[in-house]
């Protein structure tokens, strides 16, 4: 096997013998504390793991290659976006992780202030028109003209929306994503919808636990951990929002954001949709 096809098959595989499992994370809580006991431990460190040993092992390959005077520009730009993609998606789960530990230790507070939720989705949409440009997607977004007042706190609003958005774009497919803030009517509802394989009844509920994926993400190689959604859920909870999905296997999905009557406060009267 060519010394690059041996690096691709390293990414893939996610393995390297002799490489040691990952230590425990200190300071995370333990079984009484929360989620994170040592099962789940167990399953970080495996998360962690499978990209760190791909860095490794084509760090090892492009080094062969460059003392045996053997690398051309051209390999080494597809094995450096390959380390990237790893080394963002370990970054990812750690990130993800710290979120999770600081909520379940009760040291991220919401800090509910009264804001303009059309804000928090533009602003969502406006991190994220890159990545789905990169994936051939199109994001729509769907806000009223005038203000929709909520009281919550809009940085956990909005990485909990930045969450299921990005989430969206991984199955997306070959069609669209859409964020739609919908105030016509209480309780305000975000939802986000994608054009994806969607998912089965049956794992509707599992999804949102932590280092669970439907079947059909199980099969894709996004590199995903599983945590997205179980952090989305434990964000929502912190500003009192529901978090639900409607989906059908071959369906595509959407995932809803509901506020609670008393933090919602929409505008009165009809209001036009702005599209972009």
């Amino acid at each position: 096997m060519p010394v690059q096809d041996s690096a691709v098959a390293v990414m893939h595989q996610g393995d390297l013998p002799g490489l040691p499992e990952l230590p425990g994370l200190p300071g995370l809580p333990g079984p009484a504390a929360g989620s994170f006991g040592a099962e789940v431990l167990s399953k970080l460190g495996h998360e962690l793991r499978s990209p760190l040993a791909a860095i490794i092992g084509l760090t090892k390959v492009m080094l062969m290659r460059l003392s045996a005077g053997t690398a051309d520009a051209a390999t080494q730009a597809r094995q450096l976006k390959l380390l990237q993609a790893s080394a963002a998606a370990s970054l990812a789960t750690i990130e993800r992780v710290v979120d999770l530990a600081r909520i379940e230790s009760g040291l991220a507070c919401p800090l509910p202030r009264l804001v303009d939720c059309r804000g928090i989705v533009t602003d969502v949409a406006a991190q994220l028109r890159t990545a789905a440009a990169e994936r051939g997607l199109r994001l729509c977004v769907d806000v009223p003209d005038r203000p929709v007042m909520v009281s919550t706190d809009p940085d956990i609003a909005g990485r909990l929306l930045r969450e299921l958005a990005g989430n969206a774009l991984r199955f997306a497919g070959a069609g669209e994503v859409r964020i739609r803030l919908k105030a016509g009517a209480e309780p305000l509802v975000i939802d986000v919808s994608d054009d994806g394989p969607g998912i089965a009844a049956a794992e509707q509920a599992r999804i949102f636990g932590p280092f669970e994926r439907g079947e059909r993400a199980a099969d894709s190689d996004d590199g995903a951990a599983g945590l997205g959604l179980y952090l989305a859920s434990k964000q929502a909870e912190q500003i009192g929002a529901q978090l639900s999905v409607a989906s059908q296997a071959g369906s595509g999905s959407t995932f809803s954001v509901t506020f609670t009557d008393s933090s919602a406060q929409p505008g009165t009267g009809p209001t036009a949709i702005r599209r972009s």
